[in-house]
């Protein structure tokens, strides 16, 4: 039985590349909770997959992410809450 990102090894699958932006790599993350795991942390399951003819390792493209991910989770939370502040002022619900 073959994963469901079987074939898109070190290829993009939510975006693509153009003139400016180059692929980089992906990290598959999968979070699991059980009365034996004591923290999200523990519950962390990924995989890291450099993309084809970039050189960069696992570690490197990990600690990229890393960097970059509680920057876009917070803007995230940024447009989220703007979304509901106007929403409130018009009357609706969000």
């Amino acid at each position: 039985m073959s994963g469901p990102l079987a074939g898109f090894g070190g290829k993009p699958i939510l975006g693509s590349e153009d003139n400016e932006k180059r692929y980089i790599g992906r990290i598959v993350i999968e979070l699991y909770e059980s009365p034996g795991i004591r923290s999200d942390g523990d519950g962390l399951v990924f995989s890291i997959s450099p993309a084809e003819k970039v050189d960069i390792s696992q570690d490197a493209l990990l600690r990229r992410f890393a960097a970059a991910l509680p920057a876009r989770v917070a803007k995230m939370g940024n447009i989220d809450q703007r979304r509901r502040e106007s929403a409130k002022k018009k009357g609706g619900i969000y």
